[in-house]
């Protein structure tokens, strides 16, 4: 006997047995190994609920999809909806994503990939056919085949669910989410056709509320987390590294990055970043450098074995050949700084500013940038940053060069507003990589890779937003008002100040940077409550957006995402926004026939970018959302475009672009 015959040998005999007559609202749900999402949403419909669900586990979707047809058991989720499927079955509308993981053993690149193994009765494989149609595939019915397979390299990959994450990592096997790589299908959760019709409308509005979607997020990340770091936690142990003598560490008194207090203890972005990463790992790592140490004493420890983790390290291809590398956990950016309104607009690059008189710290990186990028140019040199802010302040010269952070920085700690900004117009002219450095011996290959694997764990941004921030102005004119109370005249013109800068920050924390159109906060907080029903909702992204950001870089692709906004802002009428990534969502009070035409303007462009000489022909795929009953949840009128543009996506895939 199979096993799957068994199960449902099992089912039947629980309910002869009466066990579960004792209570009519408990109903069968099937699951498939460790099934988190699954057991995650029927526990919370559960709880909100008189309805009670046990969990039925099969060997594969295969077998379940097959129990859920045949009315062995009342539900299953995860489904993606297929017409055939519809002869045995209701399906819900879409309730989320499906997560889809590539495991391996090695790290390969997804163009070196050329076999890999997908379940068996599952629209995977069709999905991944469709973005890499050379991959060759292999079907299998339990993980347990397809971990045999990946062990003897007998496949490059094999792509599963959530639900195979736990098993797959703890066995030692690489994850990578895989979503990003495909055009997934939402899914949906399914029942016997005909039955359990009002117990499924009720799970499906649950899971459509805001409190679950958000408990669903934050759950799924936390469960992907968690899986992760008891994986690399194993790693550690595995790789050799003997825990029981920490590691020597020294950390340059770097503002921002490392600063020293007289109690012993440091802070600041490297700091933060490096005790997070050994607590991770559970490894001690033990600071032996202090603030009065100078840099070239540290480089010279690291490069006579002294110790055995250096930052922060700019990561170069000179020093590579001397020190094993973290990846990067921080990039700063080099700015060029102004008098307010000096010259708006006048250069694009610095190397048209040889006119210019521009100041820098003796000594300091930038000087010999600055030399290299402006050769035979006369620098003016000033002994520290705080002399180098005053000589522009003081107009001795026209610009400074400093980091973006270490501009912040100066201005969150001037008691006064400075008259002294960022030139946009020239933007970042360098930028560079720090890392962790390590020993170019076996023991410092193994700790940057450990390290590499935590990083990608732990939340780096929000560290680096600790130190690194704009400065807060509100706070700023609230002190400079307190000082001067006794001028009316300064008074009110501090508070027409404050108007402005409340105004501007709320204009931007609703406003897309890149496009200028509104982004999803004010999407959500015009129409959060409920969408009318006399309005029309397009759904709308640019096809094959990520082929563009690989073949021509994002430069050229945030390039095309702001043609596509002003394009929008040209030929529609209502409101636009941009909610993420190529996503854009627009709301008209039009009628379909007027909104159609619109679109016309918006569908298909040409786009041509100068100096890489790119010429591309641009299309989006769109879908609407009109004429429903009643005024319904924004969230379900965006479900219902966003099904409608799959749709148009799905004809633009197989050559019919006519609608």
């Amino acid at each position: 006997m199979s096993k799957f015959q068994t199960v449902l040998l099992l089912i039947v005999c629980l309910i002869s047995s009466g066990s579960m007559a004792k209570h009519k609202t408990t109903y069968l749900v099937g699951t498939e190994c460790d099934d988190f999402t699954t057991k995650l949403l029927f526990d919370s419909v559960s709880a909100e609920s008189d309805v009670r669900f046990e969990y039925i586990n099969f060997d594969s979707f295969s077998d379940a999809l097959n129990a859920v047809s045949r009315g062995y058991v009342d539900f299953l989720s995860n489904v993606t909806f297929i017409e055939e499927r519809t002869t045995t079955l209701d399906f819900s509308l879409p309730v989320s994503i499906e997560y889809v993981y590539l495991f391996t053993v090695d790290k390969p690149e997804l163009d070196e990939i050329s076999k890999l193994a997908v379940p068996m009765n599952t629209t995977i494989r069709k999905t991944i056919a469709e973005e890499f149609p050379n991959i060759e595939f292999v079907e299998y019915q339990n993980i347990e085949d397809a971990i045999a397979m990946l062990n003897l390299r007998q496949i490059d990959g094999v792509v599963d669910g959530l639900n195979h994450l736990e098993n797959m990592v703890l066995s030692g096997f690489n994850a990578y989410l895989f979503n990003d790589h495909l055009s997934l299908h939402p899914v949906s959760i399914v029942t016997p056709k005909g039955k359990n019709q009002s117990l499924l409308k009720l799970i499906e509005l649950h899971a459509h509320t805001a409190e679950f979607q958000r408990h669903f997020r934050e759950s799924i990340e936390q469960y992907q987390l968690l899986i992760r770091k008891e994986a690399l936690r194993k790693q550690v142990i595995a790789s050799g590294i003997d825990v029981r003598y920490p590691l020597k560490v020294k950390l340059e008194n770097i503002k921002l990055f490392v600063n020293y207090y007289p109690d012993g203890h440091v802070d600041g972005i490297t700091a933060d970043i490096l005790y997070e990463v050994c607590d991770l790992l559970q490894i001690d790592c033990q600071l032996v450098s202090d603030e009065q140490e100078s840099w070239s004493s540290m480089y010279e420890s690291m490069l006579a074995k002294e110790i055995d983790v250096l930052s922060p390290l700019a990561i170069t291809e000179q020093r590579k050949e001397l020190f094993n590398f973290s990846d990067e956990y921080y990039s700063p950016e080099a700015i060029l700084v102004k008098r307010k309104n000096y010259k708006d607009g006048v250069y694009r690059s610095i190397s048209e500013m040889f006119v210019e008189n521009i100041g820098v710290v003796e000594g300091n990186f930038f000087e010999s940038l600055l030399q290299t990028m402006l050769p035979e140019k006369e620098l003016h040199y000033y002994p520290t940053q705080k002399d180098l802010l005053m000589g522009l302040l003081n107009g001795e010269v026209d610009y400074i060069a400093l980091t973006r952070a270490a501009f912040h920085d100066k201005l969150r700690r001037s008691k006064n507003v400075l008259a002294i900004t960022e030139d946009t117009d020239v933007g970042v002219f360098y930028s560079y990589e720090l890392g962790f450095g390590f020993q170019k011996d076996e023991k410092g290959r193994v700790l940057s890779e450990l390290f590499s694997k935590a990083l990608n764990l732990i939340n780096e941004k929000s560290i680096i937003k600790k130190y690194d921030y704009p400065p807060d102005w509100y706070t700023t004119i609230q002190a400079q008002k307190k000082i001067s109370r006794n001028s009316i005249v300064r008074f009110l013109f501090i508070i027409a100040i404050l108007i402005s800068v409340v105004f501007v920050f709320h204009r931007r924390s609703t406003t897309d940077e890149l496009t200028r159109l509104r982004n999803r906060l004010a999407l959500y907080k015009k129409y959060g409550s409920l969408f009318p029903n006399s309005k029309v909702l397009v759904y709308l992204d640019i096809n094959k957006f990520k082929d563009i950001n690989d073949n021509y870089g994002h430069r050229v692709g945030d390039k095309v995402l702001k043609q596509l906004g002003h394009n929008i802002s040209r030929f529609w009428i209502g409101d636009a926004y941009r909610i993420g990534g190529d996503e854009f969502v627009l709301v008209t009070s039009r009628d379909v026939q007027q909104t159609e035409r619109m679109l016309e303007g918006i569908k298909e462009f040409g786009f041509y970018e100068a100096n890489s000489e790119t010429n591309l022909l641009v299309s989006v795929s769109t879908g609407m959302a009109f004429d429903f009953e009643k005024n319904l949840p924004l969230d379900n009128v965006l479900n219902i475009a966003d099904q409608s543009m799959y749709q148009s996506k799905h004809r633009f895939r197989y050559g019919d672009r006519r609608q």
